[in-house]
């Protein structure tokens, strides 16, 4: 256990990327929200009226709508969670390819695999780390970000109350689901991670197998594929499996409820919005869990990462 913890550091140090490339991102994001928020300022216009045909200063709509303030708090609490990890959630996605794909080969284009072996560290602990990077650390780090960025929105959001003369607690702090959201976003960063093992698989094999170029390998089959089975059977079904693949996280994960259900339950606490309600609604683990397409993807990335531990035992270096 110690050499394998010893290995996720060595991932970490060897590819700084994956805490640099979030932080560069998480820094761009907070300032260019506050600019955004505090240069318009509150006279500034920021929302759409309750009924969404005309867009109004946010004083004007404070003055002239009974609904505003609950629109205020909806979006205090909402957005530090939905936009960061929006985009820091892309960030992962690449992380992931280009951080898989040079995991493998990158050890035998400088010969460093001929050190490793030379160590009492097995192949197969060798590419579970890598593995394990990918699954637990990134996410880890991308949830980190997306927590670091909540705190700074809210202290900008917080700015903003106090300009327009309200209460930042009421408005801002009161309302950010800390409990409930970071468990949603555990929830989901979770799923994803189970959902793109065979993903993960692929890349590290092609990462093990790669004579050079292994991003451009990696997408070189299914694109070859797609294009064979569009040539010859005029159909699609190839790229609607891996889309479905790719895309299929959040229709596998969570409930596609009725969005008057969704806010009902979110004005359900009166003064004080009922997130932890309307995450409720919309989490769906059981559909996840029984879903054919979660445990054939298991098994088909065993199969790849089975594959990629044997090429590393025995392709050796480049």
């Amino acid at each position: 256990m110690n050499s394998f913890t010893w290995l996720l550091r060595r991932e970490v140090w060897e590819h700084r990327a994956v805490y640099i490339v979030p932080l560069v991102f998480l820094t761009l994001l907070a300032v260019m929200y506050t600019w955004g928020l505090q240069t318009h300022g509150p006279g500034g216009t920021l929302m759409i009226d309750i009924d969404g045909d005309r867009t109004v200063s946010l004083r004007e709509m404070i003055e002239t709508e009974p609904h505003a303030l609950q629109v205020m708090k909806l979006g205090a609490g909402a957005l530090p969670f939905i936009v960061p990890g929006i985009m820091l959630n892309g960030v992962m996605l690449f992380l992931w390819f280009f951080y898989l794909t040079d995991s493998l080969y990158a050890d035998r284009k400088d010969r460093s695999v001929l050190f490793w072996k030379s160590l009492p560290v097995t192949d197969t602990s060798t590419v579970m780390s890598k593995l394990a990077t990918a699954m637990v650390t990134i996410p880890l780090l991308t949830l980190a970000g997306i927590l670091i960025s909540v705190f700074l929105m809210s202290i900008s959001n917080s700015v903003f109350a106090w300009r327009i003369g309200q209460s930042a607690w009421d408005i801002v702090w009161s309302q950010v689901p800390f409990i409930s959201g970071t468990l949603t976003m555990v929830y989901a960063l979770a799923v994803q991670s189970l959902w793109f093992v065979p993903v993960f698989g692929w890349l590290l094999l092609t990462s093990a197998w790669a004579p050079r170029a292994p991003a451009l390998w990696a997408l070189l089959p299914p694109a070859g594929i797609a294009l064979l089975e569009a040539a010859t059977l005029r159909s699609t079904d190839f790229l609607v499996f891996l889309a479905r693949r790719l895309e299929g996280v959040v229709p596998t994960a969570f409930r596609d409820e009725d969005i008057d259900m969704v806010k009902d339950s979110l004005h359900q606490g009166g003064e004080s919005i009922d997130w932890a309600g309307a995450f409720g609604l919309l989490i769906d683990p059981q559909s996840f869990l029984s879903d054919p397409g979660m445990w054939g993807g298991l098994a088909v990335g065993a199969v790849f990462i089975a594959g990629a531990v044997w090429l590393r035992r025995y392709r050796g270096e480049n």
